[in-house]
């Protein structure tokens, strides 16, 4: 099998709860209906690029190069230490302020892809992170911050034919589950349970609290129609440059106005070469 065959044979089936608001959505769907700011403090934020002005087209003329000239970070919401620090100086987010983009893209109707970042170990076992864009968090009920960046890994034999074990990211944790305490769909898919507003994900339905449930009983996401796997972050895929975004994906909403979260190959969980 190839690389592309094996990252779409082992991708999950996402069930999410039956009170879910907010689903997932590709970044291009994304980027192109929002803005990029540069924080300038006490200067106020300037704005780079409108809504409509980013596209796949043009992504390295616009937010890459210009990120780049200027040295974006990205700052972390104050304590939250999953990340990697905090309170980290930031030049550089993405504004929405489009209501309908926060509901994101319907899974059942529109392909929305999954982003795969394909590992060989000492060329033998292969590690695939599997990690899933969503436009909005409400984890807290209400939105806790735009945008959202979640992910699962799985762990497979040699040649990528079974695999041993799965890696659920919570929030500011996760669980590695092994294969037979596993649950697959007909097509031999593992199932993802994704906790309501969150979008932590779990191996069983319902472990999560009652504030955000995992039910599993609302609309599902088939990842594996869709698999685009990334390269590396100085090295992305054609298509996939967008990784090299170093700013913030959003801003968060709980009590202060900080940016949110970075993106995948910019966090401590992502798996490097």
């Amino acid at each position: 099998m190839t690389n592309q065959e094996i990252a779409e044979k082992w991708a999950p089936e996402i069930r999410f709860d039956s009170d879910e608001k907010c689903f997932p959505s590709s970044v291009y769907y994304y980027l192109e209906r929002v803005s990029l700011k540069w924080e300038r403090s006490a200067w106020g934020d300037k704005t780079i690029f409108k809504p409509g002005e980013m596209n796949e087209d043009n992504i390295k003329e616009t937010l890459i190069d210009v990120c780049e000239k200027k040295e974006g970070r990205y700052e972390i919401c104050s304590g939250d230490t999953r990340q990697g620090g905090k309170n980290k100086v930031t030049e550089f987010y993405l504004k929405n302020k489009n209501d309908t983009l926060r509901k994101g893209q319907d899974p059942e109707t529109e392909e929305i892809p999954c982003y795969a970042n394909y590992i060989v170990r000492n060329s033998e076992k292969i590690e695939i992170q599997y990690w899933f864009f969503y436009p909005s968090n409400r984890r807290l009920g209400t939105e806790t911050h735009d945008s959202d960046w979640e992910h699962v890994t799985v762990k497979l034999n040699t040649d990528g034919s079974e695999i041993e074990k799965m890696y659920f990211a919570h929030h500011g944790n996760g669980e590695w589950v092994k294969q037979e305490h596993l649950e697959f769909n007909s097509d031999g898919h593992p199932i993802v349970y994704c906790s309501k507003g969150g979008h932590a994900a779990y191996p069983k339905a319902n472990m999560h609290n009652t504030t955000n449930p995992a039910d599993g009983n609302g609309k599902k996401w088939s990842t594996y129609k869709k698999v685009k796997i990334l390269g590396t972050k100085n090295e992305p895929t054609e298509g996939n440059e967008w990784l090299k975004y170093n700013g913030a994906w959003g801003r968060w909403f709980i009590g202060l106005q900080s940016t949110g979260i970075p993106g995948p190959a910019y966090q401590k969980r992502w798996i490097k070469k």
